[in-house]
Formats: C-alpha cells, sequence, structure tokens
C-alpha cells in the first residue's frame, strides 16, 4: 500500500514522528499546542522528502507541499 512505498523511499522516520504525534496529543489530553515541536519535526522530515524525491512525490503521510511550506513559512523555518 501507500505506507510501503513510502517506506521504501525512507520514510520511516516520518511515521515514528506521527505515532510520537499521536501519544502526544493523548498524553496532553488533546492540546495540540503542547505537542507542535514534533509536528515541526514531521513538517521538516516531509519537506526533505520532496526534496528528495520531487514535488511531484505523494505520500499520505505529509501534506502537499504547498501546504507544507505555507505552514514552514508562517512558523519562520522555511
Amino acid at each position: 500500500g501507500i505506507r510501503d512505498v513510502c517506506l521504501s523511499r525512507g520514510l520511516g522516520d516520518v511515521y515514528k514522528r506521527q505515532c510520537q504525534i499521536q501519544a502526544c496529543i493523548q498524553r496532553h489530553q488533546y492540546n495540540q499546542d503542547r505537542c507542535e515541536h514534533l509536528v515541526k519535526q514531521l513538517y521538516h522530515c516531509c519537506a526533505s522528502y520532496y526534496k528528495k524525491y520531487g514535488l511531484d512525490s505523494e505520500c499520505a503521510s505529509c501534506p502537499k507541499p504547498d501546504a507544507l511550506n505555507k505552514k514552514l513559512a508562517a512558523w519562520g523555518e522555511l
């Protein structure tokens, strides 16, 4: 499936970060602000993915490149 394709492209770290985000949000009673640092790490992993495989690449775990870049820019991290 899609997960296997993403893993074969080196996105195992993306899945690890997704699990960390989910655990963090649950641990903090669904207060997403307490887990923003993990979301930022995920977005940086996704940016690396797009840089390596191109903007037309797809992985269900990453936002589309335009949305990703807007969020990174809003954080001042683009």
